[in-house]
C-alpha cells in the first residue's frame, strides 16, 4: 500500500538511508515481495518523497517486473483504453476499491494520525464514517450497503477498529525511527513492524489476522557503560 523503499533520503543528504541509488530499493522490494509467492500482486501509490524517483514512480516500476501477476487499476469507471493522466501508466495509482467474495476494501495510502496511543484511532474512525456518509459519491450503486474494510498506512503504527460490519486498520511498517520522526522525542516514535492478513472466505465470512512483531523481536538500543 505504497512506499515500497525509503528512497533517496534527500532531506537528511541520504545520511540514514542504506543507499540513495533508487534502482537498490526497488531491487530490494522486488527480491523481498517475491517471497510470497502470490497468484496476483496489486498495489497503490505512496508519497513522492520516498517512491517517486523524479517522475518514476518506484511502486509502478516494480509492479512492471512482475509482469503478468500485476493488476492493473483505473480508478474510474472509464474505458480501459481510456488514461486518466496523460503520461502516466495504470498500473497503479493514489487509491483502489477492490471487491473479494462481496467484501469491500477502501485502499489509499495516507491517513493522518497522532504519536500517543489513544488518539491514533481517531482519524481512522473518522475516516470510515466520512466514507460511509458519502458511500453514494464514491460507490456504484450495486455496491452500496456491503461490508467494507479501510486499508490505510503511513503512520507506521497498526491500528484495528471495528464498528458493526465493517472495519478498518492501518498497516504497520518496515522501518525503525530515523531523524524524521525523531523530531518531536522519542515517546511514541516505535512503529509496528509486521504486515496483516485479511482471509475472505467464499461465502463472504471474513476475518483480519495481524503479524505484528512481538517486543522482544526488536533490536535493543545500545547501552554504553561508563
Amino acid at each position: 500500500n505504497g512506499e515500497p523503499v525509503d528512497g533517496p533520503g534527500e532531506i537528511n543528504r541520504g545520511t540514514e538511508t542504506w543507499s540513495t541509488r533508487i534502482q537498490d530499493g526497488i531491487d530490494d522490494a522486488y527480491r523481498l515481495l517475491k517471497e510470497y509467492n502470490p497468484i496476483k500482486f496489486m498495489a497503490t501509490k505512496g508519497s513522492n518523497y520516498h517512491s517517486d524517483a523524479r517522475g518514476l514512480s518506484t511502486e509502478e516500476l516494480i509492479m512492471e517486473k512482475f509482469k503478468e501477476k500485476t493488476v492493473p487499476y483505473n480508478p474510474y469507471e472509464v474505458k480501459a483504453d481510456v488514461e486518466i493522466e496523460p503520461g502516466k501508466s495504470k498500473r497503479t495509482y493514489n487509491f483502489a476499491w477492490i471487491s473479494v467474495n462481496g467484501l469491500l476494501f477502501s485502499i489509499t495510502h495516507h491517513i493522518t494520525g497522532g504519536k500517543w496511543f489513544h488518539y491514533i484511532t481517531t482519524p481512522l474512525g473518522r475516516e470510515m464514517a466520512a466514507l460511509t456518509f458519502d458511500a453514494d459519491k464514491w460507490l456504484p450503486k450495486k455496491y452500496l450497503g456491503r461490508d467494507y474494510v479501510v486499508v490505510r498506512s503511513h503512520q507506521h503504527k497498526f491500528v484495528l477498529i471495528q464498528f458493526g460490519s465493517s472495519a478498518g486498520f492501518v498497516t504497520p511498517a518496515w522501518k525503525l525511527p530515523d531523524w524524521f520522526l525523531l523530531r518531536g522525542g522519542m515517546g511514541g516514535a516505535l512503529p509496528s513492524i509486521g504486515t496483516v492478513e485479511v482471509i475472505v472466505e467464499p461465502n463472504g465470512e471474513w476475518q483480519i489476522y495481524p503479524h505484528i512483531a512481538k517486543a522482544k523481536k526488536y533490536p535493543k538500543v545500545n547501552i554504553k557503560e561508563i
